[in-house]
């Protein structure tokens, strides 16, 4: 019985020293955003928007980032215009699976986004996720080939 006791105290052990090893690496969505190679554009345009500090609060948010390319086809001033930025942020949680039975999302800007898709491939406001569930500590993000404007 000792030996068994001392088996499930070893297991604990393992997995909460596992849980605090996944726990610390945590990232929030803007952690995501400015960690990603496809989206450092966008990440640095929130930054400037003083809008970072939100999105490393508690969430849940969904994020759907421009690739670089994409936002910088913009104009500079388009670049900063904060309702631009918080047209790619939706409060709550929804990851592909979700976006899949949903028909449309208000942004964190106010504008209502259409989601169209199949089992396949998505889009918000006619502009192709091109990589999905980017999980964050407090939502996630999702990579799309476009700007919502």
């Amino acid at each position: 019985m000792n030996i068994m006791y001392k088996g499930k105290v070893g297991t604990l052990l393992l997995f909460c020293s596992l849980w605090t090893f996944n726990f610390s690496q945590a990232q929030s969505v803007m952690d995501v955003l400015q960690n990603n190679n496809q989206t450092t554009e966008f990440a640095q345009a929130l930054e400037q928007a003083n809008l970072d500090e939100q999105l490393n609060n508690a969430g849940p948010f969904t994020v759907f980032a421009p690739t670089n390319e994409a936002f910088n086809s913009l104009r500079d001033w388009q670049k900063t215009d904060e309702n631009i930025l918080l047209n790619h942020i939706f409060t709550g949680l929804a990851t592909a699976r979700r976006l899949r039975v949903m028909s449309n999302v208000t942004s964190l800007g106010g504008k209502t986004v259409t989601i169209s898709g199949d089992q396949g491939n998505i889009s918000i406001a006619s502009q192709p996720i091109i990589e999905n569930n980017i999980r964050a500590n407090n939502g996630v993000v999702h990579i799309i080939d476009g700007v919502i404007r």
